[in-house]
């Protein structure tokens, strides 16, 4: 539920490359062509994306624990 939540809070291109890569299966190649960005850019994205994720997930964890 929270990472439906968080991933609700992300932009249209950051959870695109989130899904389609993580959830999907995607190369970051057929996401680019998908996307029309770059290859480098959908790196970039699904990188910080993933680390916006964690630090949601931490600071959940500091708040129940």
């Amino acid at each position: 539920e929270l990472m439906r939540d968080w991933l609700s809070q992300l932009d249209e291109v950051k959870r695109a490359v989130f899904l389609l890569y993580e959830v999907e299966g995607y190369s970051h190649a057929e996401i680019a062509g998908m996307l029309s960005i770059q290859e480098s850019t959908s790196r970039t994205i699904l990188t910080r994306t993933k680390q916006w994720l964690r630090d949601r997930w931490n600071q959940e964890r500091r708040e129940v624990g």
